[in-house]
């Protein structure tokens, strides 16, 4: 575990946390693990620091899949959704996660107002995803997938075709032919 907390302190130092809220944060934080295929569990406002492994966050309808984000390591991830659309969160290999409930993380942005500039941080990085597949979705077909290769680099082996393909908006069959 002190390994993981590590990284999250890193994270959380370079972003401007004060030395008593890590203390705060680090005594409400559990491990978790996910082995490959499995989804994570979670409640509204729960969040998570990925320090290990690779989790894609999709929508499932009734006849639609989408996926919205791939989450490496050192990725925030928030756990919100509207009340139409609840994602899920699926390691795409075994992974290691850090997670705070959300009463939890109230209490700490409660008692150290100053969290709320690095939790912001977090947030917009966590927001910043969603742009990067906003932003290759508005170039044209051909163009998305290498401009993911580009962006995300070694990433791209661990994703599954068809996984890049929903999240390109583009069939496995085409993205197969554009690389």
């Amino acid at each position: 575990m002190s390994t993981h907390l590590q990284t999250l302190h890193q994270k959380l130092t370079s972003l401007g946390t004060m030395p008593s809220t890590w203390q705060a944060i680090a005594a409400h934080v559990a491990l978790v693990h996910r082995k490959k295929g499995q989804a994570l569990t979670y409640y509204h406002g729960d969040f998570f620091f990925i320090t290990e492994g690779l989790l894609k966050q999709e929508y499932t309808g009734p006849s639609t899949m989408d996926i919205e984000r791939f989450l490496p390591a050192g990725s925030p991830c928030f756990a919100t959704w509207s009340d139409d659309r609840q994602p899920d969160f699926i390691a795409l290999e075994d992974s290691v996660l850090l997670k705070m409930t959300g009463d939890a993380l109230q209490e700490v942005r409660h008692d150290h107002p100053s969290f709320v500039v690095p939790l912001g941080s977090l947030y917009e990085e966590w927001s910043d995803m969603l742009k990067v597949r906003m932003q290759l979705l508005a170039i044209p077909k051909k163009e998305r997938g290498p401009a993911f290769r580009e962006r995300f680099g070694a990433l791209t082996g661990y994703i599954p075709l068809k996984d890049l393909a929903v999240y390109l908006s583009v069939s496995p069959s085409y993205l197969g032919k554009h690389r």
